[in-house]
């Protein structure tokens, strides 16, 4: 009332304009998955730490090149095959988003809906997280994008499957992010 403004809230409502992508050089040269997450709110520090200590080292077997690409800060450690770029722009976020693998979200724990997995879906990004990752969207489980896995080995069984035949879970999650 005080700015003469009505006040419309949408529950686990993103910006569509925000989500634009420019045009341009790849931020990360080769293939990655990435994580965008403050490692210091401790939710996404339990993910991070599954990420970096047991997912990526098993994906590396097969695929030794495949990177891990982290956000948001707080992560210090120096490991190889990760790539911490500390707090980024949202336009350098969103290019990040696109041009990776997919998003890899082994979320444990926390509350409410994430709104990197609203803008992933958006932007009709693979997504692979947990039933706590997901919480609050609306998801068909079966073998298609986004997945949905809490059991630790079936989780790296799925992101082996997507790295190996990307193109086709990526045009199914294209054609959902129209819905």
């Amino acid at each position: 009332k005080l700015y003469g403004v009505d006040t419309l809230l949408v529950p686990n409502g993103v910006s569509i304009k925000r989500l634009r992508i420019r045009k341009g050089v790849r931020l990360v040269k080769g293939k990655y998955i990435i994580y965008p997450g403050s490692y210091s709110y401790k939710p996404n520090k339990i993910a991070i730490d599954i990420l970096t200590e047991k997912i990526l080292p098993s994906l590396n077997l097969n695929f030794p090149d495949l990177k891990l690409v982290l956000t948001g800060g707080g992560y210090d450690t120096q490991k190889k095959n990760i790539i911490n770029l500390g707090i980024v722009p949202k336009q350098s976020l969103v290019r990040l988003i696109k041009d990776s693998e997919f998003l890899c979200l082994p979320i444990q724990s926390g509350s409410g809906t994430r709104i990197k997995i609203i803008e992933a879906l958006i932007l009709g990004k693979i997504i692979i997280t947990t039933t706590k990752g997901i919480e609050g969207i609306g998801y068909a489980l079966n073998k298609n994008p986004p997945f949905v896995e809490n059991n630790l080995n079936k989780f790296v069984k799925i992101c082996t499957q997507v790295l190996q035949n990307k193109k086709n879970f990526e045009s199914i999650s294209k054609k959902h992010s129209k819905f």
